[in-house]
Formats: C-alpha cells, sequence, structure tokens
C-alpha cells in the first residue's frame, strides 16, 4: 500500500476541535495552521504523535494552506481536507489502491452531509474528468499524486478561495491546470468524507466578490472561449441567483464590471 498524507487546514482555536484517527503505519497527517494569535496552539494529543506534522502560518488564505500542504508533503499521495470535515481511511486506501493500479494522478471522489444527503447520486461508476465535469468537484474531494503535481509544477492560484477578495472558484482552476498538463484525472463512485450541510460554493451571487470569483474563474479556465461560457454559466445560474434577489446584480458583475 503507497503511503499517503491527509492535509487538514483549520484556523486558530479551530485546530482544537479536529479529531486526528488512531495511527496507521500508511498515513500521516498534514495540519497547516492559519493564526493571527499566539494564543491558539495545538491541543496535547498534536504533539505525542510523530505521524503528524503541525505548521503554523501567519499568512492567510486556503489556497496558501493548500500549496503549504502539497510542498511539505513526503508521501506519494495527499488528500486535502478542512477541519470540519471527517473521513473514511479505509475508503481512502481504495482510492489510493485504484490510483496505483490505474496510473491516476488526480482522484476524485465524492461526499455526504451530516444531514444524511450525499454528492453521489446514480452514478455507480467511474468517470473521467474534463473541463466541464471538473465544476462538480469539491477541494475536500481531491487526492493528488504528490510527484506529477510537483514535476509539472502545479499549484493553487492564491488569489482565488476564501480569505481572498475572490472566494471560490480554485480547485477548479487546480483541476483545469492539471487537465492542460494532460494528467490523469478520475472520479471514483466512492464517499470518502462527510461534511456539514453547508456548500460556500452555493451562494455565488449574494456579494460582488462572490460573483466576480466566478467570472474570473471561467475567464481563467476557459479563455478565449470564456464569454460563451459565462452566457451559458448565466443562463444556468439566474433563476437561482433571481429567486434570492440578486439577479440583476449578477448579470451586471458578469458582464458589464
Amino acid at each position: 500500500m503507497p503511503k499517503f498524507c491527509i492535509a487538514i487546514s483549520t484556523m486558530n482555536e479551530r485546530i482544537n476541535n479536529i479529531i486526528i484517527p488512531g495511527y496507521d503505519k500508511d498515513v500521516s497527517y498534514l495540519l497547516i495552521h492559519q493564526i493571527n494569535d499566539e494564543n491558539f496552539y495545538p491541543n496535547k494529543l498534536l504533539n505525542e504523535r510523530n505521524d503528524i506534522i503541525y505548521i503554523n502560518t501567519n499568512q492567510f488564505g486556503l489556497s496558501k494552506s493548500r500549496n503549504m500542504a502539497i510542498n511539505n508533503c513526503d508521501a506519494e499521495y495527499l488528500f486535502i481536507m478542512d477541519d470540519d470535515v471527517s473521513y473514511d481511511i479505509d475508503a481512502m486506501k481504495k482510492i489510493i489502491s485504484l490510483m496505483s493500479i490505474e496510473n491516476v494522478d488526480v482522484g476524485t471522489f465524492y461526499h455526504n452531509y451530516t444531514n444524511s444527503n450525499s454528492t453521489l447520486k446514480k452514478i455507480k461508476k467511474k468517470i473521467t474528468l474534463n473541463y466541464i465535469n471538473i465544476a462538480k468537484v469539491a477541494s475536500i474531494d481531491i487526492c493528488i499524486k504528490i510527484n506529477s503535481i510537483k514535476k509539472n509544477a502545479i499549484i493553487f492560484n492564491e488569489n482565488f478561495g476564501l480569505g481572498t477578495d475572490l472566494p471560490s472558484g480554485e480547485e477548479m482552476i487546480f483541476l483545469s491546470d492539471c487537465l492542460k498538463k494532460n494528467l490523469n484525472l478520475i472520479r471514483y463512485p466512492l464517499i470518502v468524507s462527510t461534511h456539514p450541510p453547508i456548500a460556500s460554493g452555493l451562494d455565488f451571487y449574494s456579494s460582488t466578490n462572490k460573483i466576480r470569483a466566478k467570472k474570473k474563474m471561467l475567464e481563467i479556465i476557459y479563455g478565449r472561449f470564456s464569454f460563451l461560457v459565462k452566457i451559458m454559466f448565466t443562463i444556468k445560474k439566474f433563476k437561482r441567483a433571481s429567486q434570492a434577489g440578486f439577479g440583476f446584480k449578477f448579470v451586471k458583475v458578469m458582464f458589464l464590471e
């Protein structure tokens, strides 16, 4: 079994809410702790285990945290997680086994919500990711083969993601960069983690910055075809934005600002 690392992004006092499973010889943990108060230290457990690497930083932004994880991972594979997520180690091992056998550079999967809903619907087979279906992948649904990512100098765009003025889109840009480098991206019909029923990506319209993040994301990914894609995106999402009272603002920012 190839060894893998679970990277957990956290901030300030949230570090002490993280629950680390028992020791497993194939698994290590990388905690990226972004702090603006030196009083926030990890609990005693984190200091007693040699399978946990703890890194603190005063640099903020979720993409910065992801990139620190990539740079500091010494395992073959890296799972990207957050501090409010629980995960299934056995399911992770299945993902790693499949990725290793099939020579996959980026393995993606699905997650449950704590209210019993799931992102895995009727799909029961693996799918190859492309420039369209990468939009459905959350950052906590990603496992990367570290050597492939580092060899191609792929990183998360630090202008995007929570903690920046463009608070979403970083995972889709990252996956599109992997596609542009001709990496092999697969989505497996497996549930790996469980997340609270809150998805920041569903609110793409309630502020100018949230709308602008989608606009800039589409421009980066699709380049000269982005205007057409923005039209299709706006048509698809307009009803939801309009029902929430942000329809005019949504269209204005997408095309006039």
